[in-house]
């Protein structure tokens, strides 16, 4: 009778302990879902941080006025001291801004000696130039650099077809050049002889007033050592 009480009440007990090691379980298992769905919860929130950080660093900002560029006058240009800030106004599709660029270029040229860059752009516009009276200012403003590369360039000219020939640069010649130019000019006038047309006919004749003004000095070239 003893054993079977005693062997009930161990019974009971394993089965209390049992029971109790199974809440247990479960409140273990609770906990651990708990705390695996907050470190989820931590994770989105972060990637969903690290998204909008991203994501902003992309963000186009709204475009601001659109400040036009200053348009150049003919005034303008010609109160202009510096060479390069002139030449930029060589570009302009002003056809009188162009025009006064040159001169302005010629005016500074004579005081102190242009750029490179400034003659080179000068050249361009001799020989590109749409527009002949802008061409022909260039010729002028060539004509009083006292550069030697203004100075070949002049001679070559003499050098294209008639009709490439920049007449405003011939004459240029009989104005500044030396008497080196008057065999240049001669063989010029040579190369036209066979062409009977009036624009042959025409710088042939200014090709020998050039020549005429040159000699008529002594062959001395004007303020410049070409």
């Amino acid at each position: 009778m003893k054993q079977g009480i005693r062997l009930l009440t161990v019974v009971s007990i394993s089965m209390v302990l049992f029971a109790c090691g199974k809440a247990e379980q479960d409140r273990q298992q609770a906990e651990s879902e708990r705390v695996a769905q907050e470190y989820k919860k931590q994770l989105e929130a972060q990637e969903t941080a690290t998204t909008s950080t991203s994501d902003s660093t992309f963000v186009i900002p709204p475009a601001g006025p659109v400040v036009p560029e200053p348009v150049l006058t003919v005034a303008a240009v010609m109160a202009m001291t510096n060479p390069d800030t002139v030449t930029k106004a060589l570009t302009s599709s002003n056809t009188d801004v162009r025009l006064a660029a040159v001169n302005r270029l010629g005016v500074l040229a004579v005081q102190h000696p242009i750029t490179d860059a400034s003659l080179q752009s000068l050249i361009n516009v001799l020989d590109s130039d749409s527009d002949d009276k802008v061409a022909a200012a260039a010729a002028q403003a060539l004509g009083k650099t006292c550069h030697p590369a203004a100075m070949v360039r002049l001679l070559n000219n003499l050098k294209r077809s008639p009709s490439d020939v920049n007449a405003e640069a011939v004459a240029v010649l009989g104005d500044v050049a030396g008497y080196s130019a008057t065999q240049a000019l001669d063989e010029f006038v040579t190369s036209l002889e066979d062409d009977h047309s009036a624009l042959a006919t025409s710088l042939q004749t200014q090709a020998e007033q050039a020549k005429a003004k040159i000699l008529s000095r002594n062959g001395r070239p004007v303020n410049c050592a070409w």
